[in-house]
């Protein structure tokens, strides 16, 4: 049969725990917790925070940019659009002389860039393949690392009191960056 403890004894057990594993001494700040300082205080925050973000955005337009344009485009505007326009049934030499179905799958039969073709097998898979894939990828890809060094929380705390002003909370950052 098992004995219950008083709440004396409850107390003295935690007591001792409490002994046997708390280590009481001067705390020594790593690096780590000094950048972590000053990255939520005002003074070295708020521009440590606009060169992140302006970074962030670099980063973003940078990759965008060089995948998008060179690749995609190159992939789209040379070997998909031109593969449509010359084995897809019922086009002409002009939009008018082009049936319904090539108008509307293909699009312009005299376009050289699928953005610009307005078909749905062209442009319609050009804008979320070529250029909002990219885009998402680069995007998730950076807010993720940003998340795993923990700035995102610290950019929270950071800008707290400034959106409490404009009836916001500091967390609303995230769907800002978005």
């Amino acid at each position: 049969m098992e004995r219950t403890l008083t709440i004396d004894e409850r107390w003295d057990l935690v007591d001792r725990i409490a002994r046997e594993t708390v280590k009481v001494g001067a705390y020594e700040p790593t690096l780590k917790d000094m950048l972590s300082e000053l990255t939520i205080r005002p003074w070295p925050g708020i521009p440590l925070a606009i060169g992140v973000l302006y970074g962030f955005w670099a980063i973003f337009g940078a990759f965008f940019s060089f995948f998008t344009e060179p690749y995609m485009s190159y992939l789209f505007n040379n070997n998909i659009l031109v593969w449509l326009q010359r084995v897809f049934p019922g086009g002409g030499a002009t939009m008018e002389e082009s049936s319904f179905l090539y108008a509307i799958l293909v699009g312009d039969p005299t376009s050289h860039i699928c953005f610009e073709a307005f078909g749905l097998l062209t442009g319609g898979l050009f804008v979320p393949i070529g250029i909002v894939l990219p885009a998402t990828f680069m995007f998730y890809l950076l807010i993720g690392i940003l998340e795993d060094i923990g700035y995102l929380p610290r950019l929270a705390v950071l800008v707290d009191t400034i959106f409490h002003k404009i009836g916001l909370h500091g967390f609303t950052i995230v769907p800002m960056l978005i």
